[in-house]
C-alpha cells in the first residue's frame, strides 16, 4: 500500500502544523480518496478549493491511524511517497474507517457542489451521471433545504459524481378530509443532474 509521509515542516503556521501533523507520519487519505503520491493531494486540494475542511486518515510512527480534520489548502509540509505494508496493521486500518465512515461521509457529502444553473462557474463539467430525485413530507416550507441538499448530493456521489446542477425545489401539497375536517400534507420533490467536474486552472481553456 502505499501513501506519503512528512520528512519535513516547511511552515509551521500553516494547515499541517496547525492541525498536529508532524515529521514521520503519513498521510493515507484525504476524505475517501487514497494518497499515493503528493501529485494525488496536490489534485485534491486543488478540486475542494471551495470547500472549508477536509478530513486526512493519518498514520504515526507508531502505526496508530486517527483522523486529522483541517482546512483546504496547502499544509506546509514536505512529503514523499512511501510504501506502508511492513508498519500497517490493514485489518485494524479497515475497521476505523468503518467506525468512522459517518463523520468521513459527512465531510466528503457537505464538500459535493450544489447549483440551480446548468453550469458552474470556474468548473468544466467532465461527466453527466443522469438526474436524480428525492422526496419528502414536510410540516412546513421551513427548515427542509439543508436535509435534502444533504441526501441529494449524498446519491450523486454514489454515482460517482461530485456536483450536482440544475437543481429545482418543488412544494406539493396535498388537502384531504371532509367538512368538519381537513388536513393538509406538504411533499417536497428537489431534484437535479449529477455531473463530475474539474476546477479550471489559470490559462486553460
Amino acid at each position: 500500500m502505499n501513501a506519503i509521509r512528512v520528512v519535513d515542516i516547511v511552515d509551521h503556521h500553516a494547515n499541517g502544523a496547525k492541525a498536529g501533523i508532524e515529521v514521520g507520519d503519513t498521510l493515507v487519505k484525504a476524505n475517501e480518496f487514497s494518497l499515493e503520491s503528493v501529485n494525488d493531494l496536490t489534485s485534491f486540494m486543488s478540486s475542494y478549493t471551495n470547500k472549508p475542511e477536509c478530513i486526512i486518515t493519518l498514520l504515526n510512527k507508531k502505526g496508530d491511524v486517527s483522523l486529522v480534520r483541517l482546512p483546504v489548502g496547502a499544509l506546509g509540509l514536505s512529503l514523499v511517497p512511501v510504501e506502508i505494508e511492513n508498519n500497517f496493521n490493514e485489518f485494524l486500518y479497515e475497521d476505523f474507517i468503518k467506525t468512522n465512515k459517518e463523520l468521513i461521509n459527512k465531510i466528503e457529502i457537505d464538500s459535493a457542489l450544489i447549483s440551480t444553473a446548468s453550469t458552474l462557474e470556474g468548473y468544466k463539467i467532465e461527466e453527466h451521471f443522469g438526474v436524480i430525485t428525492y422526496q419528502r413530507f414536510v410540516s412546513s416550507k421551513e427548515n427542509t433545504n439543508d436535509i435534502s441538499i444533504f441526501n441529494l448530493k449524498r446519491q450523486a456521489l454514489e454515482k460517482g459524481a461530485n456536483a450536482v446542477i440544475g437543481v429545482n425545489f418543488n412544494f406539493i401539497s396535498d388537502v384531504s378530509g371532509g367538512e368538519s375536517y381537513t388536513s393538509t400534507s406538504i411533499t417536497l420533490h428537489i431534484s437535479g443532474t449529477a455531473v463530475r467536474v474539474k476546477k479550471i486552472q489559470p490559462n486553460e481553456d
